[in-house]
């Protein structure tokens, strides 16, 4: 269900899981969700968006480890393509319930962006296990150096337009941008030490047209407590740097 007014939106919904087999839980899994936005400021080249969410989870078989696919897991992968894993919850069992919180906040300025995110998650646990808290968090900026704005409708960001397209024959560029952020995320708490993890990142964007880019992306791991990650001589993982190129087609 989904709403909205002339500069804000809201949406809620409520899910299971998808129609298939399920022969090792002792029941299905089910969430709801929300998450409400407001714009003070939504102007063609300024923004302010502010925005909460959140949701429950009953997670399938209520967290009972009696299958391969039972269990809820946390962690974080260097990217989507290395199945390298600097912090890790392993397989969380006897979970009840988990309720997520998270506040958002963006602004645009012409060719400038800004914003963050905080997300706080609890997990109540079955059969006298104590309940467990993380979060995380991360803050980012981006500057178009070819001057278009971040496209901002119903309380999403869109990707940049450019405003000349590339071309040999015409003289265009596309849109070059250039964007950094600070991300951290906390999965220590009591006697889990799953990790605790504080990253750098810096991206150049090129928008070619509305419909193809490419992003190249560097990432350094600043800080790191408590990972799965050792070194040879068994201390934690230092100069953990990841480089991704990626090229997109978006229909």
């Amino acid at each position: 269900l989904s709403s909205k007014g002339k500069n804000w939106t809201g949406q809620a919904g409520l899910y299971g899981e998808s129609i298939d087999a399920n022969n090792d839980s002792l029941d299905e899994s089910w969430g709801a969700n929300s998450r409400i936005t407001f714009a003070p400021i939504d102007e063609k080249t300024r923004i302010v968006h502010l925005g909460i969410a959140g949701n429950y989870r009953r997670p399938s078989g209520s967290g009972q480890l009696f299958g391969p696919s039972n269990g809820v897991r946390f962690r974080h992968e260097t990217s989507h393509i290395t199945n390298l894993f600097p912090i890790d919850s392993g397989a969380l069992g006897n979970v009840d319930n988990i309720t997520m919180l998270g506040l958002e906040a963006n602004g645009v300025y012409g060719p400038f962006s800004a914003g963050g995110e905080y997300t706080h998650s609890w997990i109540g646990r079955r059969d006298g296990l104590d309940s467990l808290s993380f979060h995380g968090w991360y803050g980012e900026a981006a500057w178009t150096l070819t001057g278009e704005s971040r496209q901002y409708k119903e309380g999403k960001f869109h990707r940049v337009e450019p405003t000349r397209n590339f071309s040999f024959s015409k003289g265009g560029w596309g849109a070059w941008e250039l964007a950094t952020r600070v991300a951290g995320v906390d999965l220590n708490d009591g006697a889990l030490r799953a990790g605790e993890m504080t990253n750098f990142t810096a991206a150049l964007n090129w928008y070619v047209n509305s419909n193809i880019r490419f992003m190249f992306n560097y990432d350094r791991i600043l800080a790191i407590k408590d990972s799965p990650l050792v070194t040879a001589s068994g201390g934690k993982p230092d100069d953990l740097n990841t480089f991704m190129f990626r090229s997109q087609i978006a229909f």
